[in-house]
């Protein structure tokens, strides 16, 4: 354990051994992130329907990321979880369409200070003390550094080639089967672009809503939204994002039905984040991340907000491969520094 009371998760190999390895280092966390989530899902449905459904996702993951699906099943084996239970950790956020999850993140190429993504992680007060850095070294991927909860393969990181991601939930019910988050987060962390990356997701059918801040450590800044079976891509070299779309969601002559509501701050804090981003520096990102205006359901979010909190805060340094993690709200607790040099 590291002072921040991060547990610090290293994995090599092949992409079983991979998931072999951090599921031994993360076990009892990650059967409480498993009963975490499965408690959110249950409201509606049995814990056997809930896993039957998981399943689901399998299919697409063969067909799509099957190196994935590989490194869940030595996951599985690592953390002693059925393999039900750990595909449910990478496809929890699909399953349980009432959570309130939040975050607010931005995008920043900066000429001078170099390109970064960051993120408040705004989501249930539970998962303190659940969240690990994982450090991964595939065979024939790039190394990699993620943020996460215990268990799961994909979330927020950066690899060797300076190519990372920050998410935000997007509040949307209708959905196309397809490709799901977290898988789609891992698989963008082995390209050596975000051009690449965006190449590779053109083709596949997505499964997720949602919206990812991706940029690259040329300053290249990508935000996509994700909807309807495919994604919309928002380049500029300085961007933020909250919990609503900024292109509409799914195309007018879709004939899809859509249910869409956003948390009633979103608005205020994507207004509030692009005042006060001119520079975009880092120390200037680093101040909007703590920022209070409309506390408590401010960027830097409270308890008394209704539900959700800031859990963690997350800068990746892209060109240098670094990450700045602040577990709590950024206003009072410090942020470690993660390289994955």
């Amino acid at each position: 354990m590291i002072e921040t009371g991060l547990l610090e998760v290293r994995a090599s190999g092949s992409p079983r051994q991979l998931g072999l390895e951090y599921g031994r280092a993360v076990a009892p966390l990650a059967r409480e992130v498993l009963e975490l989530r499965m408690g959110w899902c249950t409201k509606r449905a049995s814990r056997s329907d809930v896993l039957a459904k998981a399943m689901t996702y399998v299919p697409f993951v063969e067909a799509h990321a099957p190196e994935l699906l590989e490194e869940v099943e030595g996951l599985a084996r690592g953390a002693e979880l059925a393999f039900e239970e750990a595909l449910f950790l990478q496809v929890a956020s699909e399953l349980d369409r009432a959570s309130d999850e939040g975050c607010s993140a931005i995008g920043s190429a900066h000429p001078e200070a170099g390109p970064l993504v960051a993120q408040n992680w705004d989501t249930d007060p539970g998962y303190l003390g659940k969240e690990v850095v994982v450090r991964l070294a595939p065979d024939d991927r790039p190394p990699l550094m993620m943020f996460a909860p215990a268990g799961v393969i994909g979330y927020i990181g950066v690899n060797a080639h300076g190519v990372g991601h920050a998410n935000n939930t997007v509040y949307l019910t209708s959905r196309e089967p397809g490709l799901t988050g977290y898988f789609i987060t891992r698989k963008l962390l082995g390209f050596a672009t975000v051009a690449e990356g965006l190449d590779w997701l053109r083709g596949i059918p997505v499964g997720s809503v949602g919206s990812y801040m991706l940029g690259d450590a040329s300053g290249t800044i990508v935000n996509i939204e994700l909807s309807g079976g495919s994604f919309r891509a928002i380049d500029r070299p300085l961007q933020a994002h909250t919990n609503h779309y900024l292109r509409a969601p799914l195309p007018a002559d879709s004939g899809a039905v859509q249910s869409m509501h956003m948390k009633p701050d979103s608005l205020d804090r994507l207004g509030r984040l692009e005042d006060l981003l001119e520079r975009g520096d880092e120390d200037e990102v680093l101040l909007a991340l703590r920022d209070h205006d409309g506390f408590p359901r401010s960027v830097c979010r409270h308890e008394d907000a209704g539900g959700t909190v800031t859990t963690a805060s997350i800068v990746i340094r892209l060109a240098r491969r670094e990450m700045l993690v602040c577990t709590g709200n950024p206003c009072s607790n410090p942020y470690q520094l993660f390289s994955l040099n």
